[in-house]
């Protein structure tokens, strides 16, 4: 039983993170849309460095992991270890095999935050994440318990998203990014919680 349960977390791990790969390969990076949390962060520094989205994000993810450890403990973490890895090294694969689409922003927008919405849904309903702003907004959260962590997460989002404005010296980056954050959101409470909790 304890194995089918762990064999089942690890398929809808694969398939939540090669999810999330093709949508940050295929539209999100191609058309320098950088949709928040270290993902985005990723995403602007491969812009200007082409240093590997998932390298990056297995770089900035280490010293997150390390100290939630520490606050934690390394079973609270495990599964997201795992996501983050497999998120990490499906991009970099996705960006060496997967064609990447740049006809139409708003697209490329909706896609992918449809894409990453249904991917992180399914990570999410094993009890993991994706590492980064998910955990970093728990540590924050446990040392300002007056900050909720959804509010954490939508600020350190923003943060990254103007950035990415700064970055790209455009405006119209950053509203894509929006479109793709507004979708993903939605789509992941209408898988976690059904159409009708998620409106609500």
């Amino acid at each position: 039983m304890i194995k089918k349960i762990i064999k089942a977390d690890i398929w809808m791990l694969l398939l939540g993170c090669a999810l999330v790969a093709v949508s940050v390969s295929s539209f999100a990076v191609p058309n320098d849309i950088a949709a928040g949390g270290l993902t985005g962060l990723a995403t602007i520094i491969f812009s200007f460095t082409g240093l590997p989205v998932g390298v990056s994000i297995l770089v900035m993810n280490i010293p997150v992991f390390i100290i939630a450890a520490k606050k934690f403990g390394f079973k609270f973490l495990y599964k997201s270890l795992i996501a983050t890895v497999f998120m990490s090294v499906f991009i970099d694969v996705a960006a060496a095999v997967l064609p990447a689409y740049s006809n139409d922003r708003l697209l490329c927008a909706i896609f992918g935050g449809a894409l990453s919405g249904t991917g992180m849904a399914l990570v999410f309903m094993r009890g993991a994440t994706t590492g980064g702003v998910d955990i970093i907004a728990k540590l924050v959260n446990g040392k300002f318990g007056f900050l909720s962590i959804g509010n954490i997460i939508l600020l350190l989002d923003a943060c990254v998203v103007l950035l990415a404005a700064v970055a790209y010296g455009n405006i119209e980056s950053s509203l894509y990014a929006a479109v793709l954050i507004f979708v993903q959101s939605k789509v992941i409470d209408s898988l976690i919680y059904g159409a009708d909790k998620g409106r609500v």
